[in-house]
This record gives C-alpha cells, sequence and structure tokens, in this order.
C-alpha cells in the first residue's frame, strides 16, 4: 500500500571546473520521520545527470 512506502529525496551536482561531483539524499519512512540522511562524493560521475543517477541508486540501496 502507498501509506506504508518510504520517501526518497535526492540531489547530486557536478562542477566541470573542479571537477567534482557530489550528492546527497534523504530517507523518509511511511510516518515522515528520517532514518537516514547522507552526503556523499562522486568520484566516477563526470555529468550533473551521472551524480543525481549515482545518488538515487545509493539512496536505493540504503532503503532495501
Amino acid at each position: 500500500d502507498i501509506e506504508d512506502a518510504f520517501t526518497l529525496f535526492f540531489d547530486g551536482g557536478y562542477q566541470k571546473a573542479t571537477n567534482l561531483a557530489v550528492g546527497g539524499f534523504i530517507l523518509r519512512n511511511p510516518n515522515g520521520e528520517v532514518v537516514h540522511a547522507e552526503g556523499i562524493s562522486l568520484p566516477n560521475a563526470n555529468t550533473n545527470n551521472e551524480a543525481e543517477y549515482a545518488t538515487f541508486i545509493v539512496g536505493v540501496g540504503i532503503g532495501k
């Protein structure tokens, strides 16, 4: 049921000038409480889209 669903908020970004990519995510339980929040470095991401996707994958992995 949707009432039992966890919610993942995430964002990632890449800055070409510094060649750095980072991301962050928050996982909330069905009651809206934060169960995990984390910022991560993404050394293999070379675009904003890659940074966003990598952050999503890490966040989903935490939610398993």
